[in-house]
């Protein structure tokens, strides 16, 4: 890379040249290592929207099995079919946009 120097002058210039690739060398280092730091935050909060979307998505799950559940096994049944075959479906229709709707107040979209 650098051969021998004709003289103290050649020396201090190669020294400035090196000292300069080294600064430029470190300030890229410094560069990276913001980089990967940036990422690595950017990689937790991803992370942490997919936690909250699984809670959610199982969130929901119990409550469809919940009351899906409960109109399986209503006492009244036959007699909510008769009377007004939408009762039934309305108020659990009710109760489920009423969580969707808190659910997406907590968690986001």
């Amino acid at each position: 890379m650098y051969g021998v120097a004709e003289s103290i002058e050649d020396y201090r210039r190669m020294v400035n040249e090196l000292r300069s690739q080294l600064v430029l060398l470190q300030a890229r280092e410094d560069d990276a290592q913001q980089q990967i730091a940036e990422l690595d935050h950017t990689i937790d909060q991803l992370v942490d929207i997919v936690v909250q979307r699984e809670a959610a998505c199982y969130a929901l799950k119990t409550l469809v099995e919940t009351m899906v559940k409960e109109v399986e096994t209503c006492p009244q049944q036959i007699h909510h079919d008769f009377a007004d075959p939408n009762l039934r479906s309305t108020t659990y229709q009710n109760r489920y946009n009423e969580e969707v709707k808190r659910l997406k107040a907590k968690y986001g979209k």
